[in-house]
């Protein structure tokens, strides 16, 4: 009686225990610009535009053209360079855009609309006709319009350090900070461009970033639901969202799993 008794407790401390773990990756640089919705590098002829904010982090980007003519990317002479390994943006993939569903709001403001993490969307459009395509090397960009690039997941694994719980409570959560030359992940983005289709002339710019700071947190502090409410009609639906949610942050999602290491 005494052993059911203690797999009994056993079964409900683990049963209280969150089963979902999130590292929370913050990255900087010292020339990126942030809004609500991006972080974002320019030159005197675009802007690239990020928001990291996935699940092993959102390598895409929108790469905005400024001037008055249109812009050529040879993505296969653009790179995404991590720790000094470079990818080549051009792997010759096959895309099948997915459906997308849009809100429309006139006059949008915080009391209409209360949707947590909802942001326009940067190519809102809605069909019923999935079409493929595959990948172009040579991009063309109109004057003053933005095209979205496929880029690559920024990191595969949590990072694991002496001090930092895998699995914290909520008494245990901690983070650690580093700064451009002790960065564990530093990030490059060469992109490669002309004014001319032949690339007689070729241009280039060049960003970079990197991991900040790493916090481990179980979901109970890391995930949030609230009521949706939309041009003032509220519902009983709850949705989740994410408060530490920063354009220039992503996470790593991880699950409990018996381990004799705490860290």
């Amino acid at each position: 009686m005494k052993n059911f008794s203690i797999l009994i407790l056993a079964a409900l401390v683990f049963a209280c225990t969150p089963q979902n773990y999130y590292q929370l990756i913050e990255t900087d640089t010292s020339t990126q610009n942030i809004t609500s919705n991006y972080f974002f590098f320019e030159n005197e002829d675009v802007i690239i535009q990020y928001n990291l904010w996935s699940n092993l982090g959102n390598g895409n980007f929108i790469l905005h053209n400024k001037t008055n003519n249109d812009i050529f990317i040879d993505i296969k002479r653009s790179h995404f360079i991590v720790n000094d390994f470079a990818q080549t943006y051009f792997q010759n993939r096959q895309f099948n855009p997915k459906k997308i569903g849009t809100l429309n709001q006139e006059n949008t403001d915080e009391e209409s609309l209360k949707i947590p993490g909802f942001t326009k969307l940067a190519n809102p459009q809605q069909t019923n006709i999935e079409i493929s395509f595959n990948e172009e090397r040579i991009i063309c960009l109109p004057p003053h319009s933005k095209k979205i690039i496929q880029g690559f997941e920024l990191q595969q694994q949590p990072i694991r350090d002496c001090r930092l719980y895998r699995f914290p409570k909520k008494t245990e959560i901690t983070s650690i900070e580093f700064d451009k030359e002790n960065s564990p992940i530093t990030f490059r983005n060469r992109i490669c461009y002309s004014f001319k289709e032949d690339f007689t002339v070729s241009k280039y710019i060049e960003d970079s970033f990197y991991i900040k700071k790493i916090t481990n947190l179980p979901s109970t502090e890391f995930e949030k639901q609230e009521f949706m409410v939309f041009c003032g009609d509220s519902t009983d639906y709850r949705v989740k969202y994410y408060p530490l949610m920063k354009p220039n942050s992503y996470y790593i999602l991880y699950k409990l799993e018996p381990s004799k290491f705490n860290h």
